[in-house]
């Protein structure tokens, strides 16, 4: 080798993100429980603190530890047991809080439908998992009863946007927000529900490092809707790659949730991470990005996490315009593109009103429980989507190869990280294909095209965005709509530009802004109760907040 030839050096060995870490969090390992059993153990002595806040009404950890049994004791008096599958079509409130965590202590798992969707669609997720039980909003009722209809469903349980509201404001929306459904002689009403669980004391089933907490939808990198299997494991070790933020996340800190239930990154990162690290958790199930600006100020919550829209509204929110935001943390950004252009808007927003961080951003997709890599606090620039989390690598391999990469080169993104799925819910494995187990990780690899820099950020993927065509299949995209030349930024810093020719856009479709979006929603008409927003976040008018 000549003294000008550089040895070539690999992320998978080198892993040069580390130095970013402290030691202790470098050879940490995951707990061997239950989700819920990690929320317990993480909070036994600050039982008192605030776990959830709901329209002014408070939930201490020691409150939601006993919501939460009393709704797995609900649960076992309708016959749910170890493996049934529950089917939930809700925004985010916290009865579906309870329900997750019950539904953990009980060994069973949560089916997360997008309440957008029709009948139809609905009951194919129904069916594809035979669920006995559906749990669902009474404003998509009529939706849910005509998909219920001659499936496995045998009960229902209805949920109000007011069952958990204080008094005040549960009578106001009832008044204002009258229930003109007609229930079916199988419908149980959530107080009713809860009631029937009285004598029943379930005991915690036997951690089972197989079972899926919950199978979440996604088109992934086909197109064809897939149910992402995501286990305790996945979101434990989620939660404590993100405590290696610890310069960023402590005790006691308020967070923002204006994420919907039905996607990895709204449960991974907006309900079980923060409650693993004791943060107060606001629930906004409703937002209207008008109103952001206001409710950042009223709560002024350390935390957010959303999508790139919600902090563009932020930053040209007049309310704000001469206000001291010091006390936001750490803002953080996924779930669709964000372009250089927003970011850097947003950050100089960020700076002019007192906030020590830039926005944060990431790089992820639903089979790694939403995020892969981090650009937070100080560890950031424009245009990057940051470093690998503290366990996980991402390396770059040679296309249609096993062969790995030097750092700087272009190539196949793969990441191998203990976040990964169990698998596709009763279809075989697909892209991104699963490659050899890495010591107790599992490897994917992702259909688009990177390199990673000495720094180990990845930068400059070749992701073709599916644009999202009403009814038109994955595979059809190519030909209704052909790829952009320069689109906007992937999850803040992988840009997006058109393939080579001869390239597959089926292929260069990874984790983009439509894979919330894998089976067509209602027409507009159809559900006027249930408007579109970014990232599946329903707006205003659907629960009449």
């Amino acid at each position: 080798m000549t003294e000008n030839t550089k040895e070539p050096v690999y992320a998978s060995k080198a892993k040069p993100w580390l130095k970013y870490y402290e030691e202790k969090y470098i050879h940490q390992t995951v707990p061997e429980c239950s989700a819920f059993e990690l929320i317990c153990r993480s909070n036994e002595r600050h039982l008192g603190d605030t776990a959830l806040e709901y329209y002014g009404r408070r939930f201490s950890y020691a409150d939601l530890i006993v919501q939460i049994k009393k709704t797995a004791a609900a649960l076992q008096a309708l016959g749910v047991k170890k493996g049934d599958i529950i089917t939930v079509v809700s925004v985010m409130i916290p009865e579906v809080v309870y329900t997750f965590y019950a539904a953990d202590l009980l060994g069973a798992t949560l089916n997360l439908v997008d309440p957008r969707y029709s009948a139809d669609g609905i009951r194919e997720y129904i069916e594809e998992v035979e669920s006995r039980l559906l749990i669902c909003l009474n404003v998509v009722y009529p939706r849910c009863h005509q998909a219920a209809k001659r499936t496995s469903v045998e009960r229902v349980v209805v949920l109000s946007p007011a069952d958990s509201l204080p008094l005040a404001k549960a009578v106001g929306y009832k008044l204002t927000n009258p229930d003109k459904n007609r229930y079916a002689s199988n419908v149980l009403r959530w107080k009713d529900f809860i009631a029937a669980g009285k004598g029943h004391s379930p005991a915690a089933t036997p951690y089972d490092p197989q079972h899926a907490c919950v199978v979440v939808h996604t088109g992934g990198t086909t197109g064809s809707p897939k149910g992402v299997m995501l286990t305790d494991y996945c979101f434990n070790a989620l939660a404590q790659e993100f405590a290696a933020q610890s310069r960023l996340f402590h005790r006691g800190q308020k967070m923002l949730n204006v994420l919907p239930p039905f996607i990895a990154y709204g449960y991974s990162c907006g309900i079980h991470m923060p409650l693993v690290m004791g943060l107060h958790v606001i629930i906004i199930p409703n937002l209207d990005p008008d109103k952001l600006g206001a409710l950042v100020w009223k709560h002024k919550p350390a935390h957010m996490f959303g999508v790139p829209t919600h902090y563009q509204q932020l930053a040209a929110d007049p309310l704000l315009k001469n206000k001291d935001l010091s006390f936001i943390r750490n803002y953080a950004a996924g779930g669709d593109s964000l372009s250089l252009g927003a970011e850097q808007m947003v950050n100089q927003f960020l700076k002019a009103h007192g906030v020590e961080y830039p926005l944060a951003k990431g790089y992820g997709m639903t089979e790694v429980s939403s995020a892969a890599t981090i650009a937070a606090g100080n560890v950031t620039k424009p245009g990057s989507v940051g470093i690998p989390m503290v366990n996980t690598v991402v390396s770059i391999f040679e296309p249609g190869t096993e062969t790995e990469l030097p750092i700087g080169q272009r190539g196949e993104i793969c990441i191998c990280t203990p976040t990964a799925m169990k698998g596709y819910y009763n279809k075989p494995a697909a892209p991104p294909r699963r490659r050899p187990a890495v010591g107790a990780h599992r490897r994917y690899r992702l259909y688009g095209r990177g390199r990673l820099c000495v720094s180990g950020c990845p930068h400059q993927a070749h992701h073709h965005p599916a644009r999202r065509l009403q009814g038109v299949p994955l595979h059809d995209r190519k030909r209704h709509q052909p790829p952009p030349r320069r689109a906007p930024v992937l999850r803040g810093g992988l840009r997006r530009y058109r393939p080579h020719a001869g390239t597959s856009a089926l292929r260069l479709c990874g984790a983009g802004p439509c894979r919330h979006r894998q089976k067509a929603p209602d027409p507009a008409g159809a559900a006027p109760a249930v408007p579109r927003r970014a990232a599946g976040v329903c707006a205003a008018r659907l629960l009449g907040l």
